[in-house]
């Protein structure tokens, strides 16, 4: 009903316009033949004409008319057929921590990790919608519910849901100066230094760790990853500790200041065992697809290829640019 009520509207306003300029447009209007009354009057009859009308279309096109649900029917048909193979994909909303490259790079939408989760969901039908946020607010936006999963989650986080199995081993290290000549084989060996970490590194890297972090006064924790190669290359920090992939990245492209000497001779001390990571959903069945996609990315060679192309080095690899 509504319909044939639009269309004979729309029908009936172009013969008004018609019909109402013929008899009271303004270009038959001379200054010798007509008052200024009949300007206004004729003036208000247009206005009248047109906030009439104007409400004729605003219902025939606005929420709920038949028009937009014409075009919701004709965008629905898109994804029911499959056209467009990104949008007949179902979203799922995905929690990640900001600016780690080479895994995941905020800046360019993309990372090694970034991408294999993206390959793994695809597989399964499903697309990838990021939520960047800082370290510490990964746990609490997961835990408020509105979003699907959350990634490179550590079994120590102790998050509600399913968790995937595990998909990624994070390679964290200590770094220091090699002219401060530190004999560091030990977490205990740490004791006394300006030791800088990652924001949630007393947390995620073990009792042992936990513990040290603390009872030392010069322990603390930083949310850019930049700054903490930043801290030891001005001689703000005597330990620094971070993922050596990381801080392999950083030292090729972070933008540091001018006075600072980034070809300093850097040392690795690997204390700490590899951080398996994890990705948790709040829905078992995503959960299952995802390890499926992981496990075919692994059989057909595809999740070596992307952590090369992303020049992912191998836990057996003590390599920094500028040091070993």
């Amino acid at each position: 009903m509504n319909v044939i009520f639009c269309l004979f509207g729309f029908s009936d306003f172009r013969n008004s316009v018609s019909s109402f300029s013929s008899f009271s447009s303004f270009s038959n209007f001379s200054p010798g033949d007509r008052k200024a009354g009949d300007y206004r009057k004729t003036g208000k009859g247009w206005i009248a004409l047109f906030l009439f009308w104007g409400g004729l279309f605003s219902f025939c096109s606005g929420g709920g008319g038949p028009v937009t649900r014409s075009f919701a029917a004709e965008e629905s048909a898109v994804d029911e057929t499959g056209t467009d193979d990104k949008l007949a994909r179902t979203a799922v909303s995905l929690l990640m921590v900001s600016a780690t490259p080479p895994y995941i790079d905020e800046d360019n939408n993309r990372g090694a990790e970034l991408d294999l989760v993206r390959e793994a969901l695809a597989l399964e039908g499903y697309r990838v919608v990021p939520r960047f946020v800082p370290n510490k607010r990964r746990n609490i936006e997961y835990s408020s519910g509105r979003y699907d999963g959350a990634l490179t989650v550590s079994l120590n986080d102790q998050l509600d849901g399913c968790y995937s199995d595990s998909y990624l081993a994070y390679q964290t290290v200590a770094i220091s100066l090699r002219s401060r000549k530190f004999s560091i084989r030990k977490i205990d060996d740490l004791e006394g230094k300006r030791v800088v970490a990652f924001q949630t590194a007393s947390v995620i890297l073990g009792p042992e760790f936990t513990s040290f972090a603390r009872e030392n006064r010069k322990y603390r924790e930083v949310a850019k990853r930049r700054d903490l190669l930043l801290l030891l290359l001005r001689g703000h920090a005597d330990v620094v500790v971070g993922e050596i992939n990381i801080a392999n990245w950083m030292l090729k492209h972070g933008d540091y200041p001018d006075l600072v000497d980034v070809t300093q001779s850097l040392r690795v001390h690997r204390i700490f065992h590899p951080s398996v990571k994890y990705a948790v959903f709040t829905d078992p069945a995503l959960c299952q697809a995802f390890n499926r996609g992981i496990e075919t990315l692994q059989r057909s060679g595809d999740y070596d290829e992307t952590l090369r192309a992303y020049g992912i080095l191998g836990y057996e690899l003590d390599v920094l640019i500028n040091g070993g």
